[in-house]
This record gives C-alpha cells, sequence and structure tokens, in this order.
C-alpha cells in the first residue's frame, strides 16, 4: 500500500484489540506465516537484499518486535536493521529519513519488549545509531525503564522466560 499511496504514521495508539483465542492472527498462524515470509523476502528482493527463509523468518521476528534471547541476538538486529536501511535508501524506494523513523521505532519497540536482558538492553538501545530516528513518549520511556527494573527483581527472570 505504501509503494501507491503516501502513508502517515501516528506514534500514538487510537484503537485498541481484544485478544482471544479465535483472533484472525492466532487461528490463521499456520497459513499466515509462510505467505508472510513469502512477501518479505520479495519485497527484501526488490530493495538488493536476497534472503532464504531463514533470514526471512529472522526479519519477520526482529520487526514484530519479538523479544530476543539475548544481546547478542539484539546486536544481530541491529546489524539487520541497519542493513535493511541502506538497501532501502539506495533502492530509491525510501527516503532516508523516512527509514530512519520506521527504523528507529522498530529498533525502540524490539528493545523495549527485550526488557528482561537486563540494562544492558538500554545501553544497546541508547548506543545505536538507530535511535536517533525515534523518540519515544515519556511514558513510553519510563514504563520500559521500569520494566526493566521489575525483571531484574528476584524471581522475575525466571517469569520472563516462561
Amino acid at each position: 500500500v505504501a509503494h501507491y499511496c503516501g502513508l502517515d504514521n501516528l506514534p500514538q495508539d487510537l484503537i485498541y484489540m481484544r485478544v482471544h483465542g479465535k483472533n484472525i492472527t492466532a487461528t490463521t498462524q499456520e497459513t499466515m506465516t509462510p505467505q508472510t515470509l513469502d512477501l518479505l523476502q520479495r519485497h527484501m528482493k526488490k530493495i538488493g537484499i536476497e534472503t532464504d527463509n531463514q533470514e526471512a523468518a529472522f526479519h519477520h521476528h526482529v520487526g514484530r518486535g519479538r523479544r530476543m534471547q539475548s544481546l547478542n541476538a539484539v546486536i544481530q538486529a541491529e546489524a539487520w536493521i541497519s542493513r535493511i536501511i541502506q538497501a532501502g535508501v539506495r533502492s530509491g524506494e525510501y527516503t532516508s529519513k523516512g527509514m530512519a523513523v520506521a527504523a528507529g521505532m522498530v529498533w525502540f519497540r524490539l528493545c523495549r519488549n527485550c526488557s528482561p536482558l537486563g540494562p544492558g538492553i538500554w545501553r544497546a538501545w541508547r548506543n545505536s545509531a538507530l535511535s536517533s530516528g525515534y523518540a519515544p513518549s515519556g511514558e513510553e520511556y519510563w514504563r520500559w525503564l521500569v520494566s526493566i527494573a521489575w525483571y531484574m527483581l528476584p524471581g522475575n527472570k525466571k517469569r520472563a522466560a516462561a
């Protein structure tokens, strides 16, 4: 859609969604994921990145801001996002400003969802060039810091792994 129409991204939630066992995403996951990976691979090719199924799955994981298992995986995600920025701009499909903002939002969401990794995730976010593309609201930022602190409390690390 973005290829054919101008789109704006609003920084605040405009709707909330109800999550239940019959959500279309939950009930059609087995069908949707392979289709999504195929679309991602075609789009990556369009900007000059050839991906195999494993890389497309990693891109899907990162793009959805899913929790990573280690700081090393977060650093790999940062390198992947940076690679996409460069390819997107080089291909002429995207502007550097647009890519920086989109990547900054993805980077923040990814790091926020990796709160169980502890203070190192904050340092990874803060020290990354990607963090300059998106400035979280004060509420988002403080919730994230509280989340990091919560996971540092005894017993909470085990809950994060479950």
